[in-house]
């Protein structure tokens, strides 16, 4: 081989070792936020609050955050497999908070968190993700 090869070849390498590096080795290892949403809860609202995320078959599992605040009144909540399976589900009365995370078997297809406001008001913030290999 010649200098320039050799010189080729050497640079072509500390790339691939610059990426590797910079994406951990792996590059689905990481984080993905697949939804974030955040906002009120109105009274009496007709048509409840759905927050969509798409997952995809690779994903090790699925992390939903979910935090809401009920001010008045009565909140339900519901989290929905692509499959139509509540996975999770419960309801806040008058004045209670809720803020929990949850860690959910992959099922591919659109996920959904729903919040139905009976008679409450409040504020949600809802994350859904694939978390990172090591759960966050």
């Amino acid at each position: 081989m010649t200098f320039k090869s050799y010189l080729g070849l050497a640079i072509m390498i500390s790339f691939i070792i610059v990426v590797i590096t910079l994406t951990g080795g792996d590059s689905s290892s990481g984080a993905k936020i697949l939804a974030n949403s955040s906002g009120k809860i109105h009274k009496n609202q007709s048509v409840p609050l759905v927050i969509h995320a798409e997952v995809k078959k690779n994903y090790r599992q699925v992390k939903i955050e979910m935090g809401i605040k009920n001010k008045s009144g009565l909140i339900k909540y519901e989290v929905i497999t692509p499959k139509g399976d509540i996975v999770w589900r419960g309801e806040l009365t008058n004045k209670q908070y809720f803020d929990e995370v949850k860690f959910f078997a992959t099922i591919e297809g659109t996920w959904q968190v729903r919040i139905i406001s009976e008679s409450g008001e409040g504020e949600y913030d809802i994350i859904i993700k694939k978390p990172s290999r090591h759960g966050h």
